[in-house]
């Protein structure tokens, strides 16, 4: 196979949420699930914290004062997500291939803890975190960063993310870059380049 690393995007990818307890973290407490929604993806606060600007701690404290409403929003804060058993498995072969797994994460100051929690930290080799490097997908820069770090040339880095512009600046940047759809569309993009389990 002619990459060396695989970087893996991680919410949608790895990591992945059940809406139904967001909606339930809602109604429990008598708020329209829309409005915590939009609280969430609000996007300059957003920004701050994957960029490391807030703390996760205080980005949950201003959701809370945006809708007004923090037992809610305390309620729907602490789903960390599940991991992708499928995911898991694939990653365990790739390094059996022989090549290295990270992570390239929008994430929080939490993240690597998170990770931890949930069992999976030990099963990557690093995790690029936006909010620690202080650049955020899809920024050129954290790719930039990224590569240096790994001190590779970019073609020898593959990466999948669920979100199109950022695979597009990916590719920009000289990364074999994949949209993820499915653990097994991304099985089949592997075996494309030559990946064999």
């Amino acid at each position: 196979m002619d990459v060396d690393y695989v970087l893996l995007d991680l919410d949608g990818v790895v990591r992945h949420y059940d809406p139904d307890k967001l909606v339930r973290a809602a109604t429990d407490h008598d708020l329209a699930p829309q409005v915590l929604i939009q609280a969430i993806r609000e996007p300059a606060t957003m920004g701050q914290l994957v960029t490391g600007a807030i703390t996760r701690r205080e980005w949950v404290q201003r959701i809370g004062e945006m809708v007004g409403n923090a037992e809610a929003v305390a309620q729907w804060s602490d789903d960390r997500g599940r991991i992708s058993r499928a995911m898991m498995d694939l990653v365990d072969e790739l390094w059996a291939a022989g090549l290295t797994v990270g992570v390239l994460t929008n994430g929080s100051s939490t993240v690597e803890t998170e990770l931890m929690q949930l069992g999976v930290l030990h099963r990557f080799d690093r995790v690029f975190n936006s909010a620690a490097l202080g650049v955020a997908k899809p920024h050129r820069k954290i790719y930039d960063v990224v590569t240096q770090q790994l001190m590779l040339e970019p073609e020898r880095i593959f990466f999948t993310d669920d979100v199109a512009s950022n695979v597009d600046v990916a590719l920009e940047v000289g990364w074999r870059a994949f949209l993820f759809e499915s653990v097994d569309k991304l099985r089949a993009d592997l075996v494309a380049l030559g990946f064999t389990s």
